[in-house]
């Protein structure tokens, strides 16, 4: 009777532990890649998963390739005739050309009011872009500032080459969710590109000079020299200056 007394608590104990090791034990235990002594994952699987890595980064980071020019015509031809509101957005390249045509407005407005005495108040309220052209709309309550912005703007170049393929000016209303009433004058200006890879540290407005110096290169190439009987272009006067006005030597030497 005293033996079963003592026995009795490791019994009731025992059974206890057998009930926790069944209700709160799982069957199998997941393990973990960083536990120690686990088991490293097959090859296989190990290259699934970085496929899937690697796609999702892809689908998430990838750049829409630059078009061709034969790409960029055939969408010209396609969309470029359609009101702009109707044209189809490629966001890739409106995320892009909208950073440029930004960068644009910058450079014509400075080139355009430099030296002014005052500080021009030409804004620039919006910028949109599609798959061909893109627009932006301007306010001043000086029209004669965006009429001077405008002729800066169109006249945008970039290594050497026009950037804008269309350019068209339109007289426009204050948008319709502007945050109070205004007394500026508006206007939009729909581009086109020529080009889809425009370097934005190449923009600029060539000046006036240059555009002197082309025509002056371009007339004397017109003009030309005379020709000689072997097509080599002599000059009107092959003399040079110093030899015309030397004087003779009195002691013909």
């Amino acid at each position: 009777m005293r033996v079963g007394q003592l026995l009795l608590p490791l019994v009731l104990c025992a059974g206890s532990m057998g009930v926790h090791w069944m209700l709160n034990v799982p069957d199998r235990i997941q393990e973990s890649p960083n536990d120690q002594g686990a088991k490293k994952p097959r090859a296989k699987d190990d290259k699934k998963s970085k496929g899937r890595d690697a796609r999702g980064k892809r689908g998430r980071n990838a750049r829409q390739p630059a078009r061709s020019a034969e790409e960029l015509e055939r969408d010209w031809e396609r969309y470029g005739g359609l009101p702009f509101e109707d044209e189809p957005i490629r966001s890739d390249w409106a995320r892009r050309h909208q950073a440029i045509v930004n960068r644009a407005v910058v450079v014509a407005r400075r080139d355009a009011f430099e030296g002014a005495p005052e500080r021009p108040q030409v804004v620039l309220v919006e910028a949109s872009c599609r798959t061909v052209r893109c627009r932006v709309l301007l306010r001043s309550p000086n029209p004669g500032e965006l009429d001077m912005f405008g002729n800066a703007f169109a006249k945008m170049e970039a290594e050497g080459e026009p950037v804008w393929r269309t350019f068209e000016v339109e007289v426009a209303k204050a948008p319709e969710d502007a945050p109070e009433p205004t007394s500026d004058h508006f206007v939009q200006i729909t581009i086109g590109f020529d080009d889809d890879e425009t370097n934005t540290r190449e923009l600029v407005i060539p000046s006036e000079d240059d555009d002197a110096n082309e025509d002056d290169d371009a007339n004397e190439d017109e003009e030309g020299g005379n020709e000689d009987d072997e097509g080599n272009v002599e000059d009107d006067d092959p003399e040079p200056e110093a030899s015309r006005n030397a004087k003779p030597d009195p002691n013909g030497a």
